[in-house]
């Protein structure tokens, strides 16, 4: 699957109270389960001002860990093999 790195829209407004989970990108892979080792692509972007202050494409490499730990990531990062 060959993708490209996403434009987040800021979304202004309130931040919501739960974390927002969408997927951009399915992967015809098998789902990853908790334990499995995966690797990622991600954008981060503060939503207090939508400016993006981390992401895996600008350094071209993506990011390496365990479903159990990405799933429990700050970022809420959602993970499927590819």
């Amino acid at each position: 699957m060959s993708i490209e790195k996403p434009e987040v829209d800021f979304p202004g407004g309130e931040p919501p109270k739960d974390l927002k989970i969408r997927d951009i990108w399915e992967g015809d892979g098998e789902v990853a389960k908790a334990g499995d080792f995966v690797q990622v692509h991600y954008v981060g972007v503060a939503f207090s001002t939508g400016e993006e202050f981390d992401s895996s494409w600008n350094r071209g490499t993506r990011c390496s860990s365990s479903s159990a730990s990405a799933r429990s990531s700050p970022a809420g990062t959602r993970v499927s093999r590819a």
